[in-house]
């Protein structure tokens, strides 16, 4: 990202800050913790704090533009003088993803999404200042668990995606994630193994619900048309009903305009433990489309931190799906060019072989 020191300033001074330093401020009435984004240093993270332990819910606001590196194939998008820039770039993402390039495993495991300034503030902040939130949401303006090649996303950065997720996998209590950017809703979810008193059954670990935009659709473009086949297409990530189960083998996106609702019900028990939160996503006239249903903010005791492994189980974009495809391009190119040399190898006169003339 060019001029990230002006649009970094543009931003503080849009939110009314002074050049001072301060960490954080206190709202008594609200019972609200900020912190603030800290002019003294890069980036633009954060973190906003309400209640008190039990009953605490720590949000977190990440910087995923400042310190993020170019991606496989440079995007084209913020290229004024290119035409369609964005579908370019859309473009060189699906193939970047589906071929699986060489140079693109490379560049995953030396680039990254938030540097390392801001990872140490996020791990420092989540599981030692904020250990006793019950619920942690953590704001992306990308997309993390997506399998979709085609937007913007942690996926395109491999390894970064994995540290978050294994991060997150980590807390004790319920970890939501929210995300933006795409234009249109839908709800995702890390499928993990995890251990339980009565076993080991499959459970929900991560949720990410998606909400975008309040203003623009992924259909109002005049390539609209592909955007319901490309979802149907990349849907691993998925779930798989739109509202808390109730319509089976509907996929969970909406791709009109929406927003998004927190809902917490903290339950009779002072210390949360039958507490719970739902997300809904709403359409223009407050209709629910989409639910992440009832989750418990506490889990088992017997929850355990991701292994490597699971991480790998994980649906992933950088998939090389569309490689079997180019290996069978290839194949009917080079088939093709064979016999075309062939022919025209055959039908090349012979320098050693005599015409004779007919004498009339």
């Amino acid at each position: 990202m060019t001029e990230k020191n002006e649009r970094r300033s543009a931003f503080l001074s849009f939110l009314g800050r002074s050049n001072k330093i301060d960490s954080y401020v206190f709202n008594r009435s609200s019972k609200r913790r900020v912190t603030k984004p800290d002019v003294g240093r890069n980036g633009l993270y954060y973190s906003v704090t309400y209640g008190e332990a039990p009953r605490k819910t720590t949000v977190y606001f990440l910087d995923t533009r400042t310190f993020r590196s170019r991606h496989c194939i440079p995007s084209l998008a913020a290229v004024k003088f290119v035409p369609l820039g964005s579908v370019i770039s859309c473009v060189t993402r699906l193939l970047s993803a589906g071929l699986k390039l060489p140079f693109c495993s490379w560049r995953k495991r030396k680039y990254g999404m938030l540097g390392e300034e801001q990872w140490e503030w996020f791990e420092n902040t989540m599981m030692n200042d904020h250990v006793d939130s019950s619920l942690h949401i953590v704001v992306s303006s990308v997309q993390v668990l997506t399998t979709n090649p085609v937007v913007e996303s942690w996926g395109h950065f491999d390894m970064e995606r994995s540290r978050l997720i294994k991060l997150l996998s980590g807390v004790n209590n319920r970890v939501v994630l929210l995300s933006g950017d795409v234009h249109f809703a839908e709800i995702s979810r890390a499928l993990r193994q995890g251990i339980h008193v009565e076993g080991t059954i499959p459970t929900y670990d991560i949720v990410e619900v998606t909400s975008s935009g309040m203003t623009h659709s992924c259909e109002s473009p005049f390539y609209g048309f592909l955007c319901k086949p490309i979802l149907f297409a990349f849907s691993d990530h998925r779930q798989k009903h739109k509202l808390n189960g109730s319509e089976e083998g509907n996929e969970a996106f909406f791709t009109n305009r929406n927003f998004g609702v927190i809902y917490i019900d903290w339950g009779a028990n002072q210390n949360a433990e039958d507490a719970s939160v739902t997300i809904n996503v709403h359409d223009v006239n407050g209709n629910v489309v989409l639910s992440t249903g009832s989750l418990p903010l506490i889990w088992d005791k017997a929850w355990r931190e991701i292994s490597a492994l699971e991480i790998e189980s994980i649906p992933k974009m950088m998939s090389g799906f569309l490689l079997p495809h180019f290996v069978r391009v290839v194949e009917v190119i080079s088939i093709c060019l064979f016999f075309l040399v062939l022919i025209i190898l055959l039908r090349k006169p012979n320098p050693g072989r005599k015409v004779k003339k007919k004498v009339r």
